[in-house]
């Protein structure tokens, strides 16, 4: 990693219950999460929450989609990917943001529900169109 990369920490490990691992005080000793290297983003400090939000979002979902197609190809279904309490397909990460006092990380979210069911469609219709193939 150089100057101009950074960490950024992704919370990508779900159970197979009704709660987040990460809300148990094992949860990230015991399910770790996947640290994941992108370019630095290059903002003045201070730049607001948003802009962070989506300069980090194309490299979470180009994270999301190579881990649901892996997911579906061995598995046949995104259960392990979704948060039990919500329905929903989330990944949160923890990523550096540049305040006016210096770098420190935040938390951002993102919902990946809408791509998750759309995988999950076309993989079901890939079934049925090339049954020999999946």
């Amino acid at each position: 990693m150089n100057q101009e990369e950074i960490e950024i920490l992704i919370y990508d490990k779900y159970p197979f219950g009704p709660i987040s691992v990460y809300e148990s005080p094992f949860g990230e000793e015991e399910y770790p999460p996947t640290k994941y290297i992108v370019p630095k983003p290059k903002y003045d400090p201070g730049t607001r929450h948003e802009y962070y939000y989506e300069y980090y979002r194309p490299f979470v979902s180009v994270f999301f989609m190579m881990k649901a197609i892996k997911t579906l190809e061995a598995t046949g279904s995104l259960d392990e990917m979704k948060d039990r309490k919500y329905n929903k397909y989330y990944l949160s990460i923890e990523a550096e943001k540049e305040g006016l006092g210096g770098a420190y990380d935040e938390w951002f979210e993102y919902d990946f529900t809408t791509e998750a069911e759309e995988l999950i469609m076309m993989h079901q219709i890939n079934k049925q169109l090339f049954p020999k193939l999946i």
